[in-house]
């Protein structure tokens, strides 16, 4: 992947390390999830994203999908920084990935609780989601499972209250609109604090 490029670090610029807040740099938390340590982390990451985000945009429109997915990963990943060592720097969109699998499933767990249906049923899209969790989030030299069960448990927090909330149908296009460009507008705005 490239690290340099118009005579900026990328990575020191806007990889996510425990002293952020100390230093007042809020926006890495966003800027780090944009960031990869190599192609196939990015690849993967692409990949477990559009498998988890097309359910998403399905239960709640495109554009809240991806802000909700952005704004929860971000958090997932301010708790993950300042869980870890100073010295320890997080990178990669897999906290996202992760935050979409929790919101999909606490989001259909919590819908079909409202059904007079056995317990089973109604927690079987939880139970998958973390299933999931345990199969695709643990392994590997480099995977941060801290980072993957925060997303995870900030996805399935939002998901459980979006199923609480009355949500906009996901073909009302003014609001998927404005989530979208307030999604691009918080990632451009994160990008522009940390080249400046």
């Amino acid at each position: 992947t490239i690290t340099y490029a118009f005579d900026r670090n990328w990575v020191t610029n806007g990889a996510l390390d425990a002293g952020f807040l100390a230093r007042g740099e809020w926006w890495r938390v966003i800027t780090a999830l944009t960031l990869h340590a190599d192609m196939p982390h990015l690849l993967s990451n692409l990949a477990f994203g559009a498998l988890f985000g097309y359910p998403a945009a399905r239960l709640f429109g495109p554009g809240v999908a991806w802000f909700l997915i952005l704004a929860g990963a971000g958090f997932a990943y301010g708790i993950d920084a300042l869980l870890h060592p100073p010295t320890h720097y997080l990178l990669g969109a897999s906290t996202a990935v992760f935050t979409a699998l929790g919101l999909i499933a606490a989001y259909g767990w919590r819908r079909h609780m409202r059904d007079w249906t056995p317990w089973m049923r109604n927690a079987s899209p939880l139970l998958a989601g973390l299933a999931l969790l345990a199969f695709t989030g643990t392994g590997g030299e480099n995977t941060d499972v801290l980072a993957h069960f925060a997303g995870f448990v900030v996805g399935s927090a939002l998901g459980a209250l979006c199923a609480r909330l009355p949500m906009p149908p996901p073909g009302r296009t003014g609001i998927q609109w404005i989530a979208g460009l307030a999604s691009l507008g918080l990632l451009g705005i994160a990008w522009m604090l940390a080249l400046q």
